[in-house]
């Protein structure tokens, strides 16, 4: 099953907080994905991933860029 067909399966509360949305969205970024990434698998605007992990209280990954050799960004 894919993370479309599982949020689609999840029951949407309206405008109030829904749970367990928040907990799928919170679990796949906590495994590595971006929130773009996120925003695209389950059909839904990069803000409102974004809104409800920090309603979430979920401390955000720095943003990237790059950071590789031939970059003036070098860490």
């Amino acid at each position: 099953m894919t993370i479309k067909q599982q949020w689609d399966r999840l029951p949407h509360l309206g405008p109030y907080p829904d749970l367990a949305r928040r907990a799928m969205v919170c679990d796949l970024y906590f495994n590595g994905m971006t929130i773009r990434q996120i925003a695209t698998a389950v059909d839904v605007s990069y803000q409102a991933i974004h809104k409800l992990l920090k309603d979430a209280g979920v401390p955000l990954r720095p943003r990237g860029g790059n950071t590789g050799p031939h970059s003036r960004r070098k860490r």
